[in-house]
């Protein structure tokens, strides 16, 4: 399932699969070295269903530009 990425005024932000994989987060992606760093701010999931949904929502409210969806 492709992953929709939004715009920020601190870059570009995705719901992707954290370490180990059992869990999912809200991530910056860094530009320079394209690692993600979880927004510390906001939750973690059990599902990718969950924090797709929960960020679209999130993104939204504030604002954010969906700028694509990578495979």
């Amino acid at each position: 399932m492709p992953r929709a990425q939004y715009m920020t005024e601190k870059g570009i932000v995705e719901a992707c699969p954290g370490l180990g994989g059992d869990c999912f987060i809200i991530a910056r992606i860094n530009e320079r070295t394209g690692g993600r760093h979880k927004i510390k701010t906001l939750p973690t999931f059990l599902s990718q269903e969950d924090a797709d949904t929960f960020l679209a929502a999130y993104a939204n409210k504030k604002g954010w530009e969906k700028i694509n969806e990578e495979g």
